[in-house]
Order: structure tokens, then C-alpha cells, then sequence
């Protein structure tokens, strides 16, 4: 019986302690929201500007803001140290309350005392025999009478070691020693230089299935050569850009003796060769987008790419599959000498357009090399053969079948940081296409291109983004009529949103049969919501043109509208509503796109 009772008394006290600690839960879930953020003290930097630096925000009538104790100390540090980087290195927070303004909303009250402002004072240097003084003075962020900041002196110690890697001296350090003289502060960079650093041999560890030259191929570093870190790294990112490898670390043995001739180690983790890949999509243009590929990226460990590739697109689902594409690829990194890339693809493809539907039979082969950091110069050869049925004869004229055999050269400069979502950088190609007789083929014209696009950050999270395309197409030989397939178009969601597709330029029998002029300028201005979401507005303008003259350039299109984006792990989901100016009679007043990607 006493054993009982302890054991209900147990039993009672856990489920007290457990009570207790659910009603603790409870209570710490209880939402208090942020109201107004007032500062005070801060003579020389804006409540905004102090306020871009928290993460607690004041809530809107669109948006309400959690209190989050944990997260507003981190704040009041932020706030510290934004004025730290600033020269303030006295500043502190003199207090802070919180005062309900409403049940369940707080306004915040923050006192700050700046403190005087330090200045750098004398910038000295010791140990360096390698470079000269004025030399690393050109290398640092923080100089002599500027507003002293950790930030800035860190970012200066980095570059210093960073020069001297770069120059081969692996074992440099810099240590920073600063000396306060009342509000100035003295910087003197104590520098061991040590020696530069030779590889004695090179060393390749990791491999199971790709053979060791395709690594070697990828290295700046060569034996007995210097070893520096920009090397180092370009080796790195020659060799993830191969997409052979998980990881890659490359570094000269440690020695304690400080030995010139070092070994090289490169170790990497090779990821899976084969790949299987399926897709489903849906945009305004295709409707509902089925595709599948089936890869293997490292064939018998050379490197080289052999694969295959089915896409489909379903226009209305009683008709069945209306575009179809079969394409077998393969791809050589390393082309008969070092740097040179050969793509080819052979394919069989089934366009339906409105007013014919186009069989293509081709193939395509691409030799190119990356030149300078950000540029590519390439060669496109294209044989393909083209036939046509359901024709709409009354918009289409000239729909014989033909044989295209064209050259073209190519010269990308792309400074983007992000290829499906920029932010900032450019992109400009410069293309050149000849078709002609020359080659067997029998239609002969040539084919011009410059498309430029630049993206420009305005503030935290608003991007202008711009787009100048221009094509010019011309009939060469005894070419009369330059094929309906290879003419310019424009219209849709990817040129000028607000029309259909193909809906801007030439037309026949109401129907689009392309011109051989185009210019489409566009401009866009976005904005980051919440996290994934952003919105955009836009004003596209544009047409196509069978010849040029004044008057016809005054007589463009334009489109204008707003839009959504949300990024997914697939791709940025784009929904744009895009209106006409300007409208023709008869003309709807716009056209909603949906589909994955930018519109540029």
C-alpha cells in the first residue's frame, strides 16, 4: 500500500512539472507585435538608417512584426557595431523600454550615446622586403584620416595576405597593431613574409572512375611551377565547372621547416555520372510542358557527355501532343586542344504553329573557347532539312521544303551573377549567320544579331533591369523570300508582353509570317517583397519590319504592365499582366503570361 501511494505521488508531481511546462510553452507562444521603433541620441545617423540595421521591424497594415526578445539584444549589438565601423568605437546603448500601446502591441524605446568619432592616423608597415610601401598602402580599404573602422581594417589585413598569396608567398602573415593618441588611432602591419612557395609535384587523390588527365587538364598549377592562391582557385572552379566532382581542395603540404618545393595535393569527391532527369511545366505560350533527359556526364571517365533528351508540349488536351522535340547530344570539354569545347546535338522536331505545322531533321555541331574571364567566342554549323504540312495557304505563300546549311560565329561577354535571376552584371552577344549554296542548302541569306542586357541594383532589393535586341535578316544569291521559319517575330512573353505570340509585325490572312527587321527594347523595374516573392513592373516596346525606312521605325509597339514572381527550386514562376498602348481596332486590351523564367 505505501508503494502505491508513493507512486501516485510521483506520478502527480510529473504531471504538475508537466502542466507547468506546458503553460510555460503557451505562454512564450503568446504573440506581442511590434508597434513603433524610437530612437534617441543619435545626432549624426537617422532613426532609418539605424533601423535598416535590425531585424525587428515595425509593423504595417500589410504586414505585422513579432517581438522577439532574442532577436531585438542581437539588434541593439547591430547597432553597436554599425557604429563601431564607423569611427564610434564609444558607443553604447544607454538603455532601451517597451511601452503597450494596445493589448498586444509594444512600441520600443532606444537610447544611444555616440561617443566621439576616431580617425586613422599614421598607416606604417614592418617586415616587408617583397613589396614597397606604397604598394600595400594601394592594396587597403581603411586609410589615413578616414573615419577608423574594424570592418574596413580587416578587410584591409585580408588583402595584404591575399597580395602576397597571390605573389606565391602561401605563408605570409599580417598582424595588425593598432595605438590610440586621444580620438586618432596609429595602424602599424607587421609582416613575415616567409618565402615563396614552389610545387614539387602534384598529386591527385580521390578518383574511382575519371581518369587522372581529365583532372590534370583542369590545373593552373604545373610542377616546379609557383603556387599562388589565385591559381589555387582557378583550378578549383575549372574543375566544379566540369560538374565531375562534389569537392574539390587543393593545398601545398604543411612543413614546418617553411621548404620552398612543396607537394600538391588535389583531393576530390566525384559526384554520379548518370543522371535522370523528368519535368512538368506550364506557361501561356506551351500550355502544359512535359520533358525527360537521360545522361551520363563522365563517359568512360574522359569527361565527355553522351545523352538524350524528349520535350513535349500539349496545346489542348483533345488534340493530344502538338510540339515534340527528340534530340540525342553529346559534348567534348577538351575538343583536340586544350580549351576548346565541341557540343552536338541531332534531333528530330515538330512545330505546329497557327498557320502551318514545320518537321525539322538536323543537326547541329558547336566549337568554342572561353576567352578572357567573362567571354566565349564559338562556331555554330547547322545541317538541316525542313518540310511542311497543313499549311494555311491563304496567310503562306512560300512553304517548299528546304535544305538550311549555315556557319555562324558568336562572341558572348557575360558578366551576370545569377544566369536565371540577376541582380546585377550584363550579358551582350554579337552574332553572325550565313546560309547559302555555297553549303548545298537551298535558301541563301545572312543573318545578324545583338541582344544586351543589364541589370543595375538601385537600393537593397529593387533591381532595374534592361534589354536592347536588334536582327536584321538578308536575302543573298537567288534567294527571293528568306524561309517563314527563319524570320524574326515578336509578341508574347518573352519579347513584348501585352500581345500574343507572334501577335507584333508582318501579317497575312490575320495570320503572323515574320519580317526580316526587329528592334525590342525593354525595361523593367523589381522588387523584393517578402523572402521568394517579388513583383515587377515593365514597358516593352518594339516591332518587326520586312524593310526599313524612317517612317516604318516610327511604328512601334508598346506594351506596359505589372507582374509576380515567385522563386522555386526549379525556377523563378513568373505571371505578368501586360496592357497595349496605343490599341488598333479590333485589338484586346492585353494578354496574361505565365511561365517559368525572366522575361530577360
Amino acid at each position: 500500500m505505501p508503494r502505491i501511494v508513493n507512486i501516485l505521488c510521483i506520478s502527480a508531481l510529473v504531471v504538475l512539472v508537466f502542466a507547468q511546462v506546458a503553460l510555460a510553452k503557451k505562454g512564450s507562444k503568446s504573440n506581442i507585435y511590434v508597434n513603433e521603433i524610437n530612437i534617441s541620441g543619435n545626432a549624426h545617423y537617422s532613426n532609418d538608417a539605424l533601423k535598416q540595421t535590425m531585424f525587428t521591424k515595425e509593423s504595417h497594415w500589410w504586414k505585422k512584426q513579432k517581438f522577439m526578445p532574442a532577436l531585438f539584444e542581437d539588434d541593439l549589438r547591430s547597432i553597436i557595431a554599425y557604429y563601431n565601423n564607423r569611427g564610434y568605437l564609444d558607443a553604447s546603448i544607454r538603455g532601451w523600454d517597451s511601452t503597450y500601446v494596445e493589448p498586444k502591441r509594444i512600441d520600443l524605446k532606444i537610447v544611444v550615446s555616440e561617443g566621439a568619432q576616431y580617425h586613422v592616423g599614421n598607416i606604417t608597415f614592418s617586415g616587408n622586403k617583397v613589396f614597397p610601401d606604397p604598394r600595400l598602402h594601394s592594396h587597403l580599404d581603411i586609410k589615413e584620416n578616414d573615419p577608423f573602422s574594424f570592418l574596413k581594417l580587416s578587410r584591409s589585413n585580408w588583402n595584404l595576405v591575399n597580395m602576397y598569396a597571390n605573389a606565391g608567398y602561401l605563408d605570409a602573415e599580417v598582424d595588425p597593431r593598432i595605438t590610440t593618441n586621444h580620438v586618432r588611432i596609429d595602424i602599424q602591419f607587421n609582416i613575415v613574409e616567409g618565402k615563396p612557395i614552389y610545387a614539387d609535384t602534384v598529386i591527385v587523390e580521390g578518383l574511382e572512375k575519371t581518369k587522372p588527365y581529365v583532372v590534370r587538364r583542369e590545373l593552373k598549377i604545373e610542377k616546379n611551377e609557383l603556387v599562388t592562391h589565385s591559381r589555387i582557385v582557378q583550378s578549383q572552379q575549372n574543375l566544379y565547372k566540369t560538374g565531375l566532382f562534389n569537392s574539390v581542395y587543393i593545398n601545398p603540404a604543411r612543413d614546418s621547416v617553411k621548404a620552398q618545393n612543396r607537394p600538391v595535393t588535389v583531393k576530390v569527391v566525384e559526384s554520379k555520372a548518370g543522371e535522370f532527369n523528368a519535368g512538368v511545366g506550364y506557361g501561356s505560350k506551351e500550355h502544359l510542358r512535359l520533358s525527360a533527359e537521360l545522361l551520363q556526364g563522365n563517359f568512360l571517365g574522359t569527361g565527355q557527355r553522351i545523352g538524350s533528351r524528349v520535350r513535349f508540349n500539349i496545346f489542348d488536351t483533345k488534340l493530344g501532343i502538338q510540339n515534340i522535340k527528340l534530340e540525342g547530344l553529346y559534348t567534348a570539354p577538351h575538343f583536340i586542344f586544350g580549351g576548346v569545347r565541341l557540343d552536338n546535338s541531332t534531333y528530330y522536331q515538330r512545330d505546329v504553329e497557327v498557320n502551318y505545322t514545320l518537321y525539322r531533321l538536323g543537326s547541329e555541331l558547336t566549337i568554342g573557347k572561353d576567352i578572357f574571364r567573362h567571354s566565349r567566342i564559338y562556331s555554330t554549323t547547322k545541317i538541316e532539312n525542313n518540310s511542311f504540312s497543313k499549311i494555311d495557304t491563304a496567310s503562306v505563300l512560300d512553304t517548299t521544303d528546304s535544305r538550311i546549311r549555315s556557319i555562324s560565329l558568336n562572341l558572348i561577354r557575360d558578366t551576370r551573377d545569377n544566369l536565371f535571376n540577376p541582380s546585377h552584371g550584363s550579358y551582350v552577344k554579337l552574332s553572325g549567320l550565313v546560309a547559302g549554296a555555297i553549303f548545298k542548302g537551298t535558301d541563301e541569306f545572312y543573318r545578324a544579331t545583338f541582344d544586351y542586357m543589364r541589370y543595375i541594383p538601385y537600393r537593397s532589393g529593387v533591381t532595374f533591369a534592361t534589354n536592347l535586341s536588334l536582327g536584321a535578316l538578308f536575302e543573298i544569291g537567288n534567294t527571293q523570300s528568306i524561309p517563314i521559319y527563319e524570320r524574326f517575330y515578336a509578341g508574347g512573353d518573352r519579347t513584348i508582353r501585352g500581345f500574343g505570340e507572334r501577335q507584333v509585325g508582318p501579317m497575312r490572312a490575320g495570320q503572323p509570317v515574320g519580317g526580316n527587321y526587329r528592334l525590342i527594347f525593354r525595361n523593367e523595374l523589381r522588387f523584393k517583397v517578402y523572402k521568394q516573392f517579388h513583383t515587377a513592373i515593365f514597358v516593352d516596346v518594339g516591332n518587326v519590319w520586312n524593310n526599313i525606312t524612317f517612317s516604318k521605325l516610327q511604328q512601334y509597339r508598346i506594351g506596359v504592365g505589372f507582374g509576380f514572381r515567385y522563386t522555386t527550386p526549379v525556377g523563378v514562376a513568373r505571371l505578368d499582366f501586360g496592357f497595349k498602348v496605343r490599341r488598333k481596332s479590333g485589338e484586346k486590351i492585353g494578354k496574361i503570361h505565365l511561365t517559368l523564367g525572366q522575361a530577360f
